[in-house]
């Protein structure tokens, strides 16, 4: 009787042809997304990587990472800060080693699944390529580039890795001696995608369906061999209660935020913005459900032809009959289809089960802010892999008969064809990666696609304001407000940019209008406050910035500007609290070192005030002369929108302060300072100190130009600095040793 055991040769060669495959499909991967590694941090990266406390380790504890969303993903994105910062090389790299990973699981989990007995009498010959031919499809697909070359969207991959690694470990535990330990992984692996996604919330569902397909003759066989394994998965849905509370019990925001300016650029989220996307207003799971099946046809369409692949698609919502007929009557069909094979064919029903039940948690009834974004097809377009590379093979020797083709040559046909489709996609894949390499290019591509994309319009605005290119940005944010007018990000920026232009009038009531529209909007807050101070509307400017400070209490900005308020009030003891607060969270910040000085000595506390000079000194040795030239500039300056004399008293007295009363130069500052201020006595005693310390170290030019400006103090008449004239600094400004 005939064995039917491969001998030794027949079994070297098919592990040989394993491992070959193994390294094609990474090597397919590698080149698909070997231009991919210098993207940049883009769109949620910021609050996501680049923002946020506990990735650059400023919240490291256990609990911390716990109660937030998706601690898995959470602490690979800071062991990468942890090894390289902000080089967004090693981001990318480990973002490709797990899709690479997830393909190579994916590749074993189709050869193992298509060789067991519900399935090996069909396709056990061709098991390996028709297993190489899906897993190549999915791996180099253009969809996939959101879950891949999007660095912050790692969580969608790293969820799709231990998706697959559960049934892997599943299927392997069914055939291996020793199963109870497959099992076991397969629950660890079912556990770690909870911590890195939702949506793993489908996989003990998606487990047990695919037992039943393939592994269990009957429902009542595989719950008398693995309800104990079942009930563990069941029971690694609690790790989401933890992820469902930190989404939907945001207190404040959990980003914090770095500024190197008093007045930011962008404006910070509210807490409902960061809250995984739930918990829109005015979208109703009704209306989200009739809006979604537009948007399924919508990634199937991607997944056989991946035209026109866009970032932030601010897709509508169904208003009308036209608009949902048609699309829920197609996935109606494709879902009967599902429910019918069920009974037909339990392992076609499987692959229609694995795209309907992932996408589920995203696209049925839940509503989120984005009702349409690529990286929920990550695995979903899996099934659709599997269906194009199994339906050619089984429908290829009926389509050569009617043909007239040569039987013979259908491998080698239909190998031709998938790899034409390889290419095609791994070349679209890298042309899509280079769409990540700037946000400029980015969101003007988004806008390109989406005309009415009122957040692509903000964010080319910001990316356009990135670059100095002011003019371009303000049409972008104005486009944005005139979409969407209630959106406060837009204002807040146009309001940035209005500044930067030199037109702080116009900026002001476009910050109130974002702060009307989101109190939480934190940026925003602190911009305003920053102006209010600067236009003398002090009570008003302390509000909004206490205000910001409770916002994000994180941020070394809002009390920084608060410190600087309260000092203008004369709230001495108030203001140093600020500015101590300020250093807490940013020790060298050389601004509130100097304020805590000036407030240190105006209540009295000189030798402690001397000693914060000192330390701004040593931070900044040119800060006397950038003090003094503004100061001077606020007192003197021309136009009476330019001047604002209780400010240039505080710059210019701290520089005194910080360099002694012996230099003339800064003395004929405060005087004008002074002057401006109303405080003509002073005004007067200064300059004629100024001017006698001038002619004892020889500066006779000096002390007569001063003494040009006493007569006009003395008349109680301020000082105005003639067109385009400003104050020279004598290199002799420096701090004393």
């Amino acid at each position: 009787m005939p064995s039917h055991k491969p001998d030794a040769s027949q079994a070297w060669t098919a592990e040989t042809a394993r491992r070959w495959y193994i390294l094609f499909l990474a090597a397919a991967g590698l080149a698909a997304y070997l231009n991919s590694f210098s993207g940049v941090f883009l769109f949620d990266d910021e609050h996501a990587i680049l923002h946020n406390a506990i990735v650059r380790g400023e919240l490291s504890s256990w609990r911390n990472v716990l109660s937030q969303q998706r601690p898995l993903a959470l602490l690979t994105l800071a062991a990468n800060y942890r090894i390289g910062v902000f080089n967004v090389c090693g981001y990318h790299l480990v973002n490709l080693a797990i899709h690479l990973s997830a393909g190579l699981v994916l590749y074993d989990l189709v050869r193992r699944t298509l060789l067991l007995p519900a399935l090996a009498p069909r396709f056990a010959r061709a098991a390996p390529e028709l297993a190489l031919g899906m897993a190549l499809l999915w791996l180099v697909h253009p969809l996939q580039t959101e879950s891949v070359t999007y660095i912050c969207q790692r969580a969608e991959a790293l969820m799709g890795l231990f998706y697959l690694l559960t049934v892997y470990c599943l299927l392997r535990g069914d055939v291996a001696p020793r199963g109870h330990i497959w099992d076991v992984v397969a629950v660890l692996c079912c556990i770690l995608g909870m911590a890195s996604k939702e949506v793993m919330v489908t996989a003990p569902l998606l487990a047990i369906l695919y037992d039943r397909a393939f592994l269990s003759p009957s429902w009542l066989a595989l719950l008398r061999r693995r309800w104990v394994f079942y009930l563990a998965l069941a029971c690694s849905w609690g790790v989401l209660a933890v992820s469902f509370r930190a989404a939907f019990h945001t207190s404040e925001p959990a980003v914090v935020f770095q500024n190197e300016a008093r007045v930011t650029d962008a404006a910070a989220p509210s807490p409902e913005k960061i809250t995984g996307g739930f918990g829109m207003k005015g979208l109703t799971p009704t209306l989200y459900a009739l809006s979604q099946p537009g948007v399924i046809l919508h990634y199937l369409r991607l997944a056989v032809w991946p035209d026109g692949l866009c970032l932030d698609y601010s897709w509508p919502v169904a208003g009308s009959v036209s608009e949902i007929a048609p699309a829920s009557c197609v996935l109606l069909t494709l879902l009967g289809a599902t429910l019918w094979a069920c009974w037909r064919s339990p392992p076609l029903a499987f692959v229609g089960a694995w795209f309907f039940l992932i996408l589920a948690p995203t696209s049925s009834i839940m509503p989120i802010n984005d009702l349409a974004v690529e990286h929920r097809m990550y695995l979903s377009l899996a099934s659709v892999a599997v269906l194009v590379v199994l339906g050619g093979y089984a429908l290829g020797p009926l389509a050569a008969g009617r043909l007239g083709i040569d039987r013979r040559l259908l491998p080698w046909l239909g190998g031709g064809l998938l790899v034409i489709a390889i290419l095609s996609l791994g070349l679209r894949t890298r042309l899509r990666n280079a769409d990540y390499r700037s946000d400029l290019t980015m969101w003007a591509d988004v806008v390109a696609q989406r005309p009415a994309n009122a957040r692509g319009h903000n964010n080319l605005g910001r990316a356009l304001m990135d670059r100095g290119r002011l003019r371009d940005a303000a049409h972008e944010f104005r486009l944005a407000i005139r979409l969407r007018p209630e959106y406060d990000l837009s204002h807040s920026n146009l309001g940035t940019v209005l500044l930067r232009v030199g037109d702080p009038v116009s900026a002001i009531p476009e910050f109130e209008t974002a702060v009307r529209l989101n109190p939480w909007n934190q940026r925003a807050q602190n911009n305003l406050g920053n102006l209010l101070m600067g236009q003398g509307q002090l009570s008003r400017a302390a509000e909004h910035l206490r205000q910001a400070m409770q916002i994000d209490p994180h941020d070394p900005l809002a009390p920084l500007n608060l410190g600087m308020t309260l000092q203008l009030q004369g709230e001495w003891a108030e203001a140093a609290d600020a500015y101590r607060r300020v250093l807490v969270l940013k020790p060298e910040d050389m601004d509130a070192h100097r304020g805590l000085a000036f407030v240190l000595h105006r209540l009295g506390q000189t030798a402690e005030g001397r000693s914060e000079y000192q330390e701004s000194l040593r931070l900044d040795p040119t800060w006397p002369q950038t003090s003094l030239q503004m100061a001077w500039d606020l007192a003197t300056n021309a136009d009476p929108r330019r001047r604002v004399g209780t400010v240039a008293v505080q710059l210019a007295t701290q520089v005194v302060q910080a360099v002694g009363h012996t230099n003339p130069q800064a003395l004929n500052v405060l005087a004008a300072a002074y002057a401006e201020a109303g405080s003509f006595k002073e005004a007067a005693a200064t300059a004629r100190q100024a001017a006698e310390i001038a002619d004892t170290q020889n500066q006779t030019d000096l002390a007569a130009a001063i003494r040009d400006r006493l007569r006009g103090y003395e008349n109680n008449k301020p000082y105005r600095q003639p067109p385009r004239s400003r104050v020279g600094m004598p290199a002799g400004v420096s701090g004393r040793g």
